[in-house]
């Protein structure tokens, strides 16, 4: 009997040796993936996550322990212009800043970098706000709308009857009180009026008579562009004639560089007189002779832009109908956070539209 359990041990650690021999072997060949240039710049493919999964199970197997998880992609400040630089470096500081600056010129790239920066700072992973005027504005970077994040509705009632409002909601308050960076993106769609709202409930909700609060602002937008909501009411008024608005703001910043269409110096010079309403005879004879220009000698019909999603849902669904086959409509029902469905909405509409038979 001993003799037999002696051969037995002899056999198993001579498989046991094998099987480890495969399995490192296999770590080894994931390994090479996991850090491969593609794994660490791209990010995952789904082989890559298999890939992750098998060295996961048969480090699991073997005893041996390795780290699975990609590197985090990063963006080099070598990137940045000198002045996003500039911009990044006061953000950083805790400044409280608005920058702007025409198309093109890289707001939202240097507002991204600004949200990474400032959440990779200690005690900020969960004290960066990001809000907009719209749901469709916030969404564009994973955030709420300012009246969301406020909890002030509508904002029609006195600042006194919100801020007592935002006293008894105890996740509005919170939320405040968390709060040490509020980014507002596209802050040209923001009513004055509603900016000094804002910055009175900050005081108050906080018990801090700094200015907002003592919140650092992150304002980001073009006044060129967007007016603010309700713009034709005649009391409506740009945020940066509020009253509080110099207070609140130690420091205005202006983008000039466009990178966008950095090849084209032409089209650069056109969309900089239109920005400001004054086109030359130069640029204005350049457009029109565009518009003379006949789409039909295209091999591939150009993609048409419109200023509205009104119209641009109407020519889709025109082109829609002429083609062949039995029209559907699919229609989601979701439920969950209200503010989440509402960003889920502009990414993808709850109303899918199709021919049978077709391939999705």
């Amino acid at each position: 009997m001993a003799k037999c359990r002696s051969k037995l041990n002899e056999t198993l650690k001579s498989k046991q040796s094998e099987t480890y021999a495969y399995v490192r072997d296999a770590i080894k060949q994931t390994l090479e993936v996991l850090n491969s240039e593609k794994f660490k710049t791209k990010g995952t493919d789904i082989s890559d996550a298999a890939a992750v999964a098998r060295a996961t199970d048969l480090a699991t197997l073997s005893g041996v322990k390795i780290k699975t998880e990609p590197e985090p992609m990063v963006t080099e400040e070598v990137q940045l212009s000198t002045e996003q630089k500039e911009i990044l470096k006061a953000a950083k500081e805790k400044k409280s800043i608005f920058f702007s600056g025409e198309a093109g010129t890289g707001k939202s790239f240097v507002l991204k970098k600004i949200i990474s920066d400032l959440r990779a700072m200690p005690g900020y992973s969960k004290a960066v706000f990001v809000t907009g005027p719209t749901a469709l504005a916030a969404s564009a970077l994973g955030g709420v709308t300012i009246h969301s994040f406020s909890g002030v509705g509508l904002g029609r009632h006195s600042k006194e009857e919100l801020a007592e409002g935002i006293k008894k909601n105890a996740k509005s308050k919170k939320k405040w009180i968390d709060c040490k960076s509020l980014i507002i993106d596209e802050i040209s769609m923001l009513d004055g009026e509603l900016f000094d709202k804002l910055e009175f409930i900050a005081r108050k909700i906080r018990c801090n008579q700094s200015p907002f609060g003592g919140i650092q602002l992150i304002c980001v937008g073009d006044f060129f562009q967007l007016p603010p909501v309700g713009m034709k009411s005649s009391n409506a008024k740009f945020a940066f004639e509020a009253s509080t608005w110099t207070s609140c703001i130690s420091a205005c910043y202006e983008l000039k560089i466009i990178h966008r269409q950095a090849g084209d110096p032409e089209f650069q010079d056109i969309l900089r007189e239109m920005r400001v309403g004054n086109l030359s005879h130069k640029s204005l004879s350049t457009l029109q002779k565009a518009g003379q220009t006949d789409l039909s000698n295209f091999s591939i019909e150009p993609t048409r832009l419109f200023s509205v999603n009104k119209a641009v849902d109407q020519i889709n669904m025109d082109r829609l109908k002429t083609l062949k086959g039995e029209s559907r409509t699919y229609v989601s029902r979701d439920s969950g956070n209200q503010e989440t469905l509402k960003r889920l909405e502009y990414q993808a509409p709850s109303q899918l539209y199709r021919l049978t038979p077709a391939i999705i």
